[in-house]
């Protein structure tokens, strides 16, 4: 009975993943952008931990897909706790040349900031991943399914009636 609930459970997880991996477009435009605007790199006393580690959490999506925030820039544009109009985490490292007047090297000016917004590559990203996970998970139940169940049956047979 509990393999059967564990099956139960793998298809679950695996239909699931699939269904609503076409939910990151809606969640994106409405709770990132709000986040991006109201919330992102509050340091202040008040400032809960899932905010800071949502902040975080930004930070590392931007530089790994290299992007900036929703839709882009201008996604910080009303954020007082952005210095500046978008964080660190939206720009590419800046070159460092050699100042040819005093032969330092110094930073490469210009705007170094990823001119596009992360949802696209979210979404391609959760798109590819949740179709791996959700196949994974039905091909798990279906082997357990198909191969687990007979052979434990088979066993407690065995052991019930062949003490």
């Amino acid at each position: 009975m509990f393999l059967v609930i564990i099956i139960a459970v793998q298809l679950a997880a695996g239909i699931l993943a699939a269904i609503y991996s076409n939910e990151i477009t809606s969640f994106l435009d409405k709770e990132g952008k709000d986040f991006l605007e109201m919330d992102y790199g509050n340091k202040t006393a008040a400032a809960d931990e899932a905010s800071k580690l949502a902040t975080k959490g930004w930070d590392v999506i931007q530089q790994t897909l290299e992007c900036c925030g929703v839709d882009g820039q201008g996604d910080y544009a009303n954020n007082p706790n952005v210095q500046g109009n978008y964080p660190d985490s939206c720009c590419r490292p800046r070159e460092q040349v050699e100042d040819p007047d005093t032969g330092m090297i110094v930073f490469a000016p210009g705007n170094n900031a990823y001119p596009n917004g992360c949802k696209d590559s979210l979404e391609n990203l959760i798109v590819q991943y949740s179709t791996i996970i959700g196949a994974t998970g039905v091909m798990a139940a279906g082997f357990e399914f198909f191969i687990c169940m007979p052979f434990a049956t088979t066993i407690l047979i065995l052991m019930v009636c062949c003490p």
